[in-house]
């Protein structure tokens, strides 16, 4: 898999960022060496007047032939009935195994885009152009691509790697800033659970990065993206290592799911219990577990969230990993492990405490 950031400039005759359509275009045509190719464009309607429908011409005015449907992204375009409509779209536009599906959007779209692809005529190669910081940072990397089951994240799923991942930071400026927020949890996701300085980083240029920096979301975005990738590299099943990419998420995709809250605010609430839980069953540093908890409430505006955590605790029961197993933090940077093993389970009395510390925690009331 290849993964690349374009270094964007802005379009004189543009009101506001997008997506290099030209360099994409280059990119994508010179991923596959076939001298004839169909192209299938899959892409969040928000964002398909300035990058969809630009690419489907620069690839019709090189002779190629591109289709394209619009969708609309959020988690509830994760369903079974989603993944009917885009693979009914490709088998009625004729698309076979030298089709190469695109995936323009946020990550809900990329995960949805990719499981079609790993299973339309037994797989077929696709390429992600995120256009989410999560996406970005996240979701369009490793493979892993998947639906939601029955208010379960992710029940059904494959992991196909895209042949390319294309990435412009200057489309950031086209989202609101809690789209810019929501991803900032991956990010710190991947300080904690390797990097150190990443998530020093973040601390040390919050305002800047929220304020579209570019030179400091580009640095932000390519550590970030190779934190990931090296761990994809050493396990792309998910039999080992891969496995600490979950720290915060056994948490979290119980609350997304059960509240239907964005991902990066209930992966932040998961990022405090669990590192909570770290403190408790780990060796995490409290010092640190304050420096956690501090960081991830700055990202988010205050707010009360009403949350049971009974229903949440039966939620985790029914995680993919099965049941309620966490990842721990050993300190800031590096995860703790127990003879190979990168998940272990948590008691009920442990989770409700946890659960009990986050809601206590001060500016922000992000549980009552």
């Amino acid at each position: 898999m290849l993964f690349m950031i374009l270094q964007s400039r802005k379009l004189s005759h543009c009101q506001k960022p997008i997506l290099e359509v030209e360099w994409v275009y280059v990119c994508i045509s010179n991923t596959n060496e076939k001298v004839y190719h169909m192209y299938m464009i899959i892409v969040d309607r928000v964002v398909c007047a300035e990058v969809g429908f630009p690419l489907q011409k620069a690839f019709q005015k090189q002779g190629y032939t591109a289709f394209l449907l619009q969708l609309t992204g959020g988690e509830s375009l994760k369903t079974r009935k989603s993944k009917e409509k885009v693979e009914d779209f490709l088998f009625e536009m004729g698309a076979n195994r030298s089709t190469t599906l695109i995936g323009i959007g946020g990550g809900t779209l990329l995960d949805l885009v990719g499981f079609v692809a790993a299973t339309y005529c037994r797989g077929i190669g696709w390429i992600a152009v995120p256009t989410t910081l999560l996406a970005m940072t996240d979701a369009a990397i490793g493979g892993k691509t998947g639906i939601n089951l029955h208010g379960v994240k992710n029940y059904l799923g494959s992991i196909h790697p895209p042949l390319n991942v294309i990435v412009d930071v200057e489309m950031l400026k086209t989202l609101p800033q809690s789209e810019l927020r929501y991803g900032l949890v991956e990010t710190i996701k991947h300080g904690l659970i390797c990097d150190a300085a990443l998530f020093s980083f973040v601390e040390t240029y919050l305002e800047d990065i929220l304020s579209y920096n570019f030179s400091f979301l580009r640095k932000m975005i390519v550590n970030s993206a190779i934190i990931k990738l090296k761990i994809v590299a050493q396990d792309e099943k998910e039999k080992g290592i891969r496995q600490i990419l979950n720290f915060g998420h056994t948490v979290g995709h119980a609350i997304e799911m059960m509240y239907r809250l964005p991902h990066g605010r209930a992966v932040a609430i998961g990022l405090m219990i669990e590192s909570y839980l770290s403190w408790k069953m780990s060796t995490l540093a409290h010092v640190e577990l304050k420096r956690i908890s501090a960081l991830c409430q700055k990202i988010f505006s205050c707010k009360e969230i009403f949350l049971d955590p009974e229903q949440i605790w039966i939620a985790m029961q029914r995680d993919k990993k099965g049941g309620a197993k966490v990842v721990l933090l050993q300190k800031i940077g590096k995860i703790k492990h127990f003879a190979n093993q990168f998940v272990i389970p948590v008691s009920k009395r442990l989770f409700f405490e946890s659960f009990e510390w986050a809601k206590s925690q001060q500016p922000l009331s992000i549980l009552a």
